[in-house]
């Protein structure tokens, strides 16, 4: 594919106090063998060097910008938010301040765009901890179905979206401080439940760092989990008028399975 006359991919990085990692995921993303994109760091307020770190890319790359919160709002969603309505591409593609892509991420997505026009694109993703060789847990991508419900297998740092859904569909990532660690997986829940086509794809290029300080996910105790995972599905339910039958059923599976997840981790 010629990249000038191909998809222009918009690469939104939220980040906050991202200093340690952020050089190493703006690297990862320019290292792309597909150059057609541009990328918009959304920095919520950091109070270390992370701005400073991203200033270093914006002067040597023109396709790099910076763009600030005006105020500081706690998780992620607001920053994607952000860089979403400043974006110009004809896909947006996500990845957090301490992620990672392998340098064919972004051409991989659009050999797949030459043949498909899904409304989400996703893939696998390697769990990594400290050094990137270090795999711990390697995620396969598979198509969704209503176990959807039950559990979130699509990575943030896979996902790209076509820039028409957002203003056809009214959808943006929830702001709600309650669903903060859960607010992407709100967002492809609603994805989901507007009929939105949301499509797998083959191959691993992306690397999910465990454990780090601005790593919400693996922060978090199982039971904290549980009860933001609980609260999604509520918010899902009142926004989507799922029956209150149907709804606590799914309330129910969630708890025994975060349950049996708690349990499974003592032995």
């Amino acid at each position: 594919m010629n990249p000038s006359n191909g998809i222009l991919f918009s690469v939104v990085i939220p980040c906050y106090n991202a200093e340690i990692y952020i050089t190493d995921t703006l690297n990862s993303v320019l290292r792309q063998t597909y150059s057609h994109f541009e990328v918009l760091v959304v920095d919520d307020c950091s109070t270390d060097r992370t701005r400073e770190r991203v200033a270093e890319f914006t002067e040597r790359d023109s396709r790099v910008r910076l763009i600030s919160c005006s105020q500081r709002s706690g998780g992620p969603a607001t920053p994607r938010n952000l860089g979403v309505r400043a974006s110009k591409g004809d896909y947006v593609a996500f990845i957090d301040a301490d992620d990672l892509w392998t340098d064919r991420k972004l051409q991989n997505d659009a050999d797949f765009l030459q043949t498909a026009n899904p409304d989400v694109l996703f893939s696998g993703t390697y769990y990594f901890e400290g050094e990137p060789a270090n795999i711990v847990y390697t995620l396969r991508a598979r198509p969704i179905g209503r176990s959807f419900f039950l559990a979130n297998r699509v990575p943030i740092l896979t996902v790209c979206v076509a820039k028409r859904v957002f203003d056809a569909h009214h959808l943006s990532f929830d702001t709600d401080p309650l669903l903060v660690a859960t607010e992407d997986y709100h967002f492809l829940l609603c994805a989901y439940l507007q009929g939105l086509s949301i499509v797998p794809r083959d191959g691993i290029d992306t690397l999910y760092r465990m454990n780090s300080v601005s790593s919400i996910f693996w922060g978090h105790s199982n039971g904290h989990a549980t009860r933001r995972l609980l609260y999604n599905m509520t918010r899902i339910g009142m926004k989507y008028s799922i029956p209150s039958g149907k709804l606590s059923a799914l309330l129910s599976l969630i708890t025994l399975k975060m349950t049996l997840k708690r349990f499974a981790g003592r032995n």
